[in-house]
């Protein structure tokens, strides 16, 4: 009995150190691109994974918001699976999100024409550990974003 507590005990800490090593994550940039349709805000995520094997991201969510009125412009998740994350190694992921040219003109017209305003985006990338699947990781970013013309 005492041997099979002594694992129980084990597994449950080998959980708590990967989980702690997986909390180096944060939004590095954002970068803006635009077509007919839509503006592209290109969410670059640095993520490292600090363990020998590769590790697999489940789902990558996301909401754009006013900062200041908390309004949400846009939420959703990855439409495609990113690939696994190599072991050992920092890897830099970028989460695409569209917004429609007619939602950003709405939020001009209730902003008054103001084009500078703070946004924050709202990221969780979710991992799926060998003995843990499903850990979230939760990212913020705030920042000006120039609404183009």
């Amino acid at each position: 009995m005492a041997e099979q507590m002594e694992k129980v005990r084990m597994q449950l800490l080998e959980v708590v150190n990967l989980l702690s090593g997986l909390q180096e994550a944060e939004v590095i940039d954002v970068v803006i691109s635009r077509s007919e349709e839509w503006m592209t805000y290109n969410a670059k995520v640095s993520l490292t994974n600090p363990y020998f094997t590769p590790i697999f991201i489940s789902d990558v969510s996301y909401t754009l918001k006013t900062a200041n009125s908390n309004r949400v412009i846009v939420s959703g998740s990855m439409e495609k699976r990113p690939e696994p994350l190599p072991g050992s190694e920092d890897t830099v992921l970028e989460v695409p999100i569209r917004v429609a040219h007619n939602q950003l003109m709405t939020l001009l017209e209730d902003n008054g024409g103001a084009q500078d305003k703070i946004y924050q985006l709202d990221l969780a990338v979710t991992v799926d550990l060998p003995l843990y699947k499903g850990h979230r990781i939760p990212l913020d970013w705030k920042g000006e974003i120039k609404i183009p013309h």
